[in-house]
């Protein structure tokens, strides 16, 4: 390879990291110091914002819609002291203002700033009256944001509801809850209902269908359990159904919450039938039931459990019984899918008073048990004569039947057949999986080897085993067995994985012998601790378990589990030595208590290695290594104890010793002493068995004294005098006064020692019901295992309460034991999304609910408050000594990380909405739609309400195939239904909403007809159903389908509902198109041209802006004109439209003699650099409207000017006789024709200048053995034989060795013409600075500025321009510098007087700041509508900076940019196409993603550029309104196809960035906007179009945006390819950055592996010249790969490591590579990279061995030219990570073939794969 080292390796491993760059201080505070910004001045003690008032222009509760609002917040906000006491915050307040409806939904959203502001809400801002929810929350610069709510009524106040009624009532006793309704609607209705808060069963909710408007009967239960009930009364207007009411907010409610008493106990049956299969409470005969029940009651009772009216010999509240118990009936597998003829067993559980048997309730379950399932086995050698079988030789035929498992169940699938053998080791039986080979319903296996070697023959028992998979479930329902001779295979030592043989071996596993086990792959081990490893206590155990898969990827042994041959072997560091200790080998690591202590306390990086099978060929064997770090604290336990300090003898008490950082494993041991007239008869007995209570019983004969008490809580030791020598307990002590029996006890109160925190008391909650803890309905089985758990952690009686909690139970495990409750029960309600029940679904709506508040602000107090409420209720009744040490905002810290976001509102998780939903929201006004949905009512067994236009559903969840039925016939019925109303030819804008309806249906329908139609034939049957199945029409349906069952059932297959089988009829839709192009003035035509308005437009106003003085432009100068003009209608129809768009400029340069040189078309002209020699040019452009009169012209003049050569010497000034040096002439500005002469002067006496016979046109040579004086050596250079310039340097040689050094001249990215010959910087950049030094002894380097010091000693150095003297635009226009010196001095450590230095001189501009302003053209209007409206940029710089004022033949620009936020984060500077008016700059208001009506306000930018770099900005907003995206893509579709100027383009392309997150990826529109958007920028943005950094910026961000969506759209290979050129423009562009960069790999990252590695090997040519020297960048490619490239001089390449850390590869650059590489010089500066691209696909071969892998490319560059390397006498080393497999070959570019020859492959003893090359 002659170019560069490119290997392939077969794997990678990689990760992406990111980097961020420290800002620099750019900020002068309030006390005048100097931070990044106002957020880091230190003046700033932490300013307060203070309590938000909020005070409005007119009334809240009853405003006009149609009148503006206006909401005035204050709020103080500043420092309380100090040196910013004084300075003004208020205005660094940023609010945002959200106004929702009442169903959740946003209406309205603005911000505002500062801390006294005002929000000003348009007219007609919200669409219809209502109440509207306000949520303002402010966020100050510095400082805890506020937030603050009200509610907002528009229109009418809504009517008020009052439900009365007994709150507590014995369930004998009938009674009557009243409504009351302030006033009535003309159209109203009203809906009682109820909802239990206690799982009761029956239930004691009443049927709430007898309900009036005035109120509720309910009836008396004399046979109830005690319980409550919420009933709920809805009023309603404007509507007579419910769910419309939901929607449009347009309801009101009132609660009466019930409590029934009764005399019968309370018993609730708690189902935990989690492994039911196939369908809900079904299990097989071969399973276990589990039950387990509640009873409150406070009397003595018995239960009875019994199964279908026979009693059980069981009385505990908990059940297991086997599903074969002979008094459960079972269904016959033939009437199972048929719901009606299942046969039920009844479960229940009676629950009687002991003493009177007529109080007495019951609970029970409803159960169905599928018939026992048969299998039988039979097995024969498949050539159907031997009556046995030779092992790893013959095939073995398995004959079975499953007679019950028919095909035509719909249920089928779900059941599996596995085969298996028995092997018997020391007596075990063990089932061995066998491997079938299946044809149909023939199943043949190899018969296995025998494992036991001494047996020649045997009988070996074969089995098949039937499974039965739903629910998640994996049940074997039924087993057969049979057996078979089978003969050992002698020559078989060991049968394989694979079923191959092993014959002999001498290794140990025999597995090891085996081929395929070389292939198995070890993954990346996991490491799980027993506690948290950020924060493990030193005192607890130590336990850490690895755990690796160890498989074969594919092929032969593919799914064998290798892991039981891994080795594990453990290591880390110890502090504080450092010391590596080893473990030992073991999966799991265990350190005993305090083994850290032991050390040191911190952070240790334990180390796992785990290891494979050695190959037996190569003796190597895989090897992978994790670790994780491990942070050991001392956190030790405290003991308080709770007591009375003085009680009476006659009281028993208890003293509980709480624990606070309790350990896992400790012990608690009490002692007791008394304190008065050594009465120890004072003292009980001990407590035993480690109690954490001390019971003192009743004493009333004792004497009168005191005791202490003294609780020991002791670990790590095994007995507490064992503890008590090693330190390991702690103590408490509390002294007790125990009076005379008779006197008055004191209060009982903590020890002082012990204080007990006040209680909070159970605090009201917003939310006026249980939900969390309490009220879930008894139909819902997802949170019954969340009270088991609660149950079981708090070790409490078991109920939903789990009340009393055990005694020994502390204060943080009832946190912790509440708080994982807490997630359990809104996990559980999230779940409710797919559970049949609806009382369940209305639970878990409410969590839900009360979830997404908090979810999408994590501020919403509602969901906390209701936490804190009920777990103090809970905790309350659990333990009422715990409920005043609980923590409850610990236990109300909601981690929405671990519940997860919740489904959007009608969202079904796996069910993706399509941009057509027909079959949701059917209008049943419309033709007979109201009969279809009553037909699909009542054909689910549902009621059909026609007042309401409600369906109630039955209680029990339909069938998949009764849903799959009823499904089909409505989606059909509905469609004809939409055929019937639909109007051929009718406008989808039709203001009838039953077209409106019907047109889409109609549209969708002919293009199913067609598919459908197609393809008759057989052969493409598949084809035509893949055509079905991507039809709008198929997707709606297959939409509805899935929420409709899917969520009930995840393992349905619903497609056969969307056959659409009754609707036959031929299509009659007919494309609406009155209107082929509307004109500006709403009158049609063919296109814009032919508008009769057209022809009255006039071009006028053609301006054109330089970016460089055109009387004096150099030929190195890149010249860029732009042109605007107006284009427009002066007065009438069609004046108020803009015709810009259409405009098309062309220009065309001209020389002295009129011959055109340059030609361009757009609107900005860019004459690359040395295009134009010195002379006169004129530059014609012409501005063309659509017709052919429509034009306007303008000629500037161009002036070239050559500046006289200048001439520059650099290297050492201070050499020695004992080293060869260099001398180097840079000649700017030069001649086409020139001469030159090197001369010298000596200035030491009787010394000899040195030979200059080495001289050169720019260098010259002096070999070693020079004579040492003082000499002046001359560079003459002559210019066109007539010009002489000359340049001299002063030059010592001394016979001493002494360092010889030398610095770059010509420095990197000075903004200087280089025609100027001076190093000029802007005050923003960053100054980099290289040297060489030639020394042979030590030395050390310095760097120093302006004779200071400063941090570096290697051979480069960066200087922050800002932080130099700096020199005023003007004197750098007249030629007056202020120069700094940058010196580098090497300095012998043998000898401190001996050095040498060499320095470089730059100038830095003097700062420049700007302003920006931004409003709507002709308008005071704080916003604007995008892509109608035009904005008025004006901007002002100080100092004032023109193109004639701009000094050193600098370029410049004035660009205006902005950013757009999507889902949070803010884009790139994104280029805004403007044209200049007067002072200002005009340009068309861009789109925002998300922008609506109410619309988005948007940060614009101004960008002062000199040569490209940025030295000036500033930024200001504005608000940008989109009234309808589908007209803004109509727009967008209009115009992009006559664009054919690259600015136009690349203005277009950002708005359709923006506008593209209005649609889904896969819409029609999406489609539209994207082939348009490619096509578009394939065509305008070519090779040699020059693109400024906010333009290349802008198109890599949107482009990257284009190919996301074409992704979705299955198109993304060929978009990738179109898009190669476009991204090589923004590559090869003279403003392409770091950040251009970045984003460059983003976009490759959104490219297919071939089209974006090309776009990568591009990028790593250029990239190094943005890199400072000595510094390095990455980019992060996404899936394509990542890229590091390093800056360096020549000398510093040797032995240099560029490591790109995202993929884990690392190229090691050898010493000898000055000397290996000719031309490569050690002072000159160079790029390194290192890039790694996924794929090898843009590698194309004309091979047939295509490798699999990932490219690693090494280049060396100089400026933006490859370096070509090979012929190296040491090797480039390529690292790739651990885990790498393969081997090394390098490409050939020349014949695209891969090559192993002059590569070497070697694994290291880490794992890692090194490449080593010298090509």
């Amino acid at each position: 390879m002659a170019s560069c080292a490119t290997l392939l390796l077969a794997a990678v491993v990689f990760v992406a990291i990111s980097y961020s760059v420290a800002a620099d201080c750019a900020y002068t505070c309030p006390d005048s110091t100097c931070a990044a910004d106002l957020a880091h001045c230190t003046c700033n003690p932490n300013p307060a914002l203070g309590t938000i008032a909020l005070s409005y222009s007119s009334t809240i509760n009853g405003a006009s819609i149609s009148a503006p609002l206006s909401i005035t917040m204050n709020a103080t906000y500043g420092a309380p002291f100090g040196g910013c006491a004084s300075f003004d915050f208020t205005p660094y307040v940023t609010n945002s203002w959200s106004f929702f409806y009442s169903w959740g939904g946003l209406a309205y959203s603005a911000t505002t700033s500062g801390s006294n502001s005002v929000l000003t809400i348009p007219a007609h801002a919200f669409t219809s009256n209502g109440t509207y929810m306000m949520l303002l929350t402010a966020t100050p610069l510095l400082g805890s944001s506020q937030t603050v709510s009200a509610s907002i009524i528009f229109g009418p106040a809504p009517p008020t509801v009052t439900v009365n009624g007994p709150t507590t009532i014995d369930v004998s006793e009938a009674f009557t809850a009243t409504a009351s309704v302030s006033f009535l609607a003309d159209t109203y209705g009203f809906q009682w209902s109820c909802s239990p808060r206690d799982i009761v069963f029956p239930s004691l909710c009443p049927n709430t269908s007898t309900g009036t408007i005035n109120g509720l009967t309910v009836p008396a239960n004399p046979t109830g359990q005690p319980g409550r009930v919420y009933l709920y009364f809805y009023y309603f207007w404007g509507t007579t159904s419910l769910s419309s009411a939901f929607s449009s907010g347009n309801y009101v409610s009132a609660t009466l919450a019930v409590t029934f008493t009764s005399a019968n106990p309370s018993v609730k049956m708690i189902n935990t039938l989690d492994n039911q299969i196939l369908d809900y409470n079904v299990v097989a005969s071969t399973q276990q039931i589990a039950l387990w029940s509640v009873t409150n009651y406070s009397a003595a009772y018995n239960r009875v459990w019994s199964v279908n009216g026979v009693v059980l010999n069981e009385t505990q509240d908990n059940i297991t019984i086997a599903a074969s118990l002979s008094a459960l009936r079972t269904t016959p597998m033939s009437l199972f899918q048929l719901n009606s003829q299942r046969t039920i067993n009844y479960i229940r559980i009676n629950v009687t008073d002991a003493a009177n048997s007529s109080l007495t309730s019951y609970s029970e379950v409803q159960v169905t048990v599928l018939e026992p399932i048969v299998a039988t086995l039979a097995v024969t050698n498949a050539n159907g004569v031997d009556s046995t079988a030779v092992a790893i030789a013959d095939t073995l035929q398995l004959n079975y039947t499953t007679p019950q498992l028919n095909a035509s169940y719909y249920w089928y699938s779900s059941f599996a057949v596995s085969f298996v053998y028995y092997t018997t080791t020391n007596g075990v039986e063990t089932a061995v999986a066998l491997t079938t080979q299946v044809n149909g319903t023939n199943v043949t296996a190899l018969a296995p080897q025998l494992p036991d070697t001494s047996v020649a023959s045997a009988a070996i028992k074969f089995g098949i085993v039937v499974r039965i998979s739903s629910y998640g479930q994996n049940v074997v329902v039924a087993t057969a067995n049979a057996t078979f001779n089978v003969t050992r295979n002698a020559n078989c030592l060991y049968q394989c994985p694979d079923l191959t043989c092993v014959t002999s071996t001498s290794w140990t596993p025999l597995i090891t012998s085996c081929a395929c086990s070389v292939n198995a792959v070890i993954g990346v081990p996991s490491i799980t601790f027993n506690y948290d490893p950020s924060a493990f206590r030193n005192l607890e155990v130590f336990n850490a378990t690895a755990h690796a898969t160890y498989t074969v990827p594919s092929g032969n042994c593919a799914g064998f589990d290798f892991s039981p041959y891994l080795q594990y072997s453990w290591s880390s560091p110890v502090n504080p030595s450092g010391t590596t200790l080893n473990f030992g080998n073991s999966q799991s690591l265990v350190l005993a208590s305090n083994w850290f202590g032991s050390y040191m306390l911190g952070t240790y990086n334990f180390t796992v290695t785990v290891t494979g099978l050695t190959d037996p060929s190569t003796y190597n064997y895989p090897k992978v290594i994790a670790s994780a770090l491990v942070t050991a604290i001392d956190l030790k336990p405290n003991v308080t104890l709770s007591a009375p300090t003085t009680i009476s003898l006659a009281e028993s008490f208890n003293v509980t010793a709480n624990v606070a950082f309790p350990l896992s494993a400790a012990n608690i041991s009490w002692n007791c002493f008394s304190g008065t007239g050594g009465n120890t008869v004072l003292c009980p007995a001990l407590p035993t068995g480690n109690s954490s209570t001390f019971l003192f019983p009743a004493n009333p004969t004792g004497p009168a004294g005191s005791v202490m008490v003294v609780a020991y809580y002791w670990y790590a030791a095994t007995t507490l005098d064992n503890a008590y020598a090693a330190g390991s307990y702690v103590s408490a002590t509390v002294i007790i006064d125990l009076t005379s029996a008779g006197a008055t006890p004191a209060p009982s109160t903590p020890a002082p020692s012990t204080p007990v925190p006040t209680p909070a008391g159970c605090a009201g909650s917003s939310v006026n019901e249980s939900l969390l803890f309490e009220n879930i309905p008894a139909s819902c089985i997802q949170p019954f295992d969340c009270f088991a758990e609660f149950c079981l952690c708090v070790n409490g009686t078991v109920s939903t309460t789990c009340t009393p909690f055990d005694s020994n139970i502390n204060a943080s495990t009832v946190e912790m034991c509440t708080a994982n409750r807490l997630t359990c029960i809104i996990r559980a309600a999230l779940d409710t999304a797919t559970v049949w029940d609806a009382s369940c679904q209305k639970w878990g709506d409410s969590v839900t609910e009360l979830y997404s508040e908090y979810y999408s602000d994590r501020s919403s107090v509602n969901l906390t408050d209701l936490c804190r409420a009920e777990a103090c209720t809970l905790v309350t009744a659990g333990s009422a000594e715990l409920a005043t040490a609980v923590n409850y905002n610990t236990i109300c810290q909601i981690d929405v990380n671990e519940i997860g976001a919740p489904l959007g509102d009608g969202d079904v998780a796996g069910c993706v909405e399509p941009p057509r939903t027909h079959f949701d929201d059917v209008p049943i006004q419309c033709g007979g739609a109201a009969n279809c949905s009553n037909d699909y009512c009542v054909c689910l067994g549902g009621t059909w309400s026609a007042a309401t236009s409600d369906c109630t559903l039955p209680p029990a969840q339909p069938l998949d195939s009764i849903f799959d039925g009823c499904l089909a016939t409505y989606i059909s019925c509905v469609t004809n239904v939409a055929l019937d109303v639909y109007v051929p030819g009718a406008s989808p804008l039709n203001t009838d909403p039953c077209l409106v309806w019907a047109v889409p249906i109609a549209e969708d329908y002919a293009l199913y007809y067609n598919a459908t139609h197609s393809n008759t034939t057989t052969a493409a049957a598949t084809d035509t159903t893949t055509a079905l199945q991507s039809t709008s029409l198929w997707l709606a349906c297959n939409y509805t389908a899935c929420k409709d069952i899917y969520r009930y059932n995840h393992t349905s297959h619903f497609s056969s509902a969307c056959t659409f089988a009754s609707v036959t009829r031929a299509p009659t839709f007919t494309p609406y198109n009155a209107c082929p192009y509307s004109c500006p003035d709403t009158t049609c035509a063919a296109n814009l041209a032919s508008c009769a308005c057209t022809a009255n437009a006039v071009v006028s106003g053609l301006n054109t802006t330089a970016n460089y003085d055109l009387a004096n432009v150099l030929p190195t100068t890149q010249l860029q004109i732009a042109a605007s003009a107006s284009y427009a209608v002066i007065s009438g129809n069609c004046s108020n439209f803009t015709f810009g768009s259409s405009l098309k400029y062309t220009w065309s340069v001209t020389n002295a003699s009129n011959q055109i040189v340059y030609s361009y078309n757009g609107s900005t002209l860019t004459i690359p650099s040395n295009t134009l020699t010195a002379g006169s040019y004129r530059a014609t452009v012409t501005a063309a409207g659509l017709l052919s009169s429509q034009k306007q012209s303008s000629v500037l003049s161009i002036t070239v000017i050559v500046l006289s050569p200048v001439v520059r010497i650099s290297g050492p000034t201070l050499a020695t006789t004992l080293r060869s040096f260099a001398l180097t002439a840079t000649i700017i500005n030069p001649a086409t024709t020139s001469s030159f002469n090197w001369t010298c002067i000596s200035l030491t006496a009787d010394v000899s200048c040195p030979s200059l016979t080495g001289g050169a046109s720019t260098s010259l040579f002096i070999a070693s053995g020079a004579p040492a004086g003082l000499f002046n050596i001359t560079y003459q250079y002559f210019a066109n034989a007539a010009t002489t310039t000359t340049a001299t340097v002063s030059l010592t040689i001394t016979n001493n060795d002494i360092p010889v050094v030398s610095v770059a001249q010509a420095l990197t990215g000075s903004i200087a013409a280089s025609a100027y010959g001076v190093n000029a910087f802007a005050n923003t950049q960053k100054i980099s600075v290289s040297g060489t030094v030639q020394f042979s002894g030590t030395y050390t380097r310095s760097w120093s500025v302006n004779g200071v010091q400063v941090t570096g000693a290697g051979d480069a150095v960066a200087v922050t321009a800002a932080q130099l003297k700096t020199t005023t635009f003007a004197n750098a226009k007249a030629g007056s510098y202020v120069y700094n010196t940058i010196t580098l001095t090497a300095t012998s450590n043998a000898n401190s007087n001996v050095m040498g230095n060499a320095s470089v001189s730059v100038v830095v501009l003097e700062p420049v700041t700007t302003t920006l302003a931004v409003a709507k053209q002709g308008s005071s209007a704080t916003f604007a509508a995008g892509l109608t409206d035009y904005l008025v940029f004006t901007t002002s710089s100080t100092p004032s900076l023109t193109t004639t004022s701009v000094p050193l033949g600098a370029t410049l620009q004035t660009s205006i940019v902005y950013y757009t936020v999507t889902n949070g984060v803010e884009s790139p500077s994104l280029s805004l196409l403007t044209t200049v008016s007067g002072n200002a700059q005009v340009g068309q208001a861009p789109l925002a993603p998300g922008a609506n009506s109410s619309g988005v306000l948007i940060k614009f930018g101004v960008q002062v550029s000199l040569s490209g770099i940025v030295v000036a900005s500033a930024n200001s907003s504005f608000n940008i309104t989109l009234a309808n995206a589908s007209a803004a893509a109509s727009s967008i579709l209009a115009s992009t196809a006559s664009i054919t100027d690259a600015n136009e383009a690349v203005q277009a392309l950002g708005n359709i960035g923006a506008l593209l997150s209005s649609f889904t990826s896969t819409s029609t529109t999406a489609t539209s906007i994207v082939s348009a958007g490619f096509t578009m920028i394939v065509s305008t943005i070519v090779i040699g179009t020059q693109l400024s950094a906010a333009q290349s910026l802008s198109v890599a961000t949107n482009v990257a945006t284009l190919l996301t969506m074409s992704s979705s759209q299955g198109n993304n290979a060929e978009a990738s390819k179109q898009v190669v050129a476009v991204m090589f423009v923004v590559l090869t562009g003279t403003s392409f950055d770091l950040s251009v960069a970045s984003a460059v790999g983003s976009t490759i990252g959104q490219m297919d592996p071939a089209s974006g590695g090309v776009v990568a090997q591009q990028m790593t040519l250029v990239i190094c010249a943005q890199i400072l020297v000595g510094e390095t960048a990455s980019v992060n490619m996404g899936p394509s790969g990542s890229m590091t490239a390093a800056s360096s001089t020549g000398a510093s390449l040797l032995g240099l490591a560029v490591t790109d850390s995202a993929s884990g590869v690392s190229v090691l650059l050898p010493t000898t590579l000055l000397n290996d590489v000719p031309g490569l010089s050690a002072d000159a500066t160079y790029g390194a990279v290192t890039l790694f691209l996924v794929s090898v696909s843009s590698f194309t071969t004309n091979g047939t061995d295509v490798p699999a892998g990932g490219i690693v490319s090494q280049q060396i560059t100089s400026g933006n030219t490859q370096v070509s390397i090979n012929g190296l006498q040491t090797a480039i080393i390529i690292s790739m990570p651990p885990g790498s497999t393969g081997e090394c070959r390098y490409y050939d570019e020349v014949t695209k073939l891969w090559f192993v020859d002059g590569v070497t492959t070697v694994f290291t003893e880490t794992g890692a794969m090194n490449c080593y090359t010298t090509i």
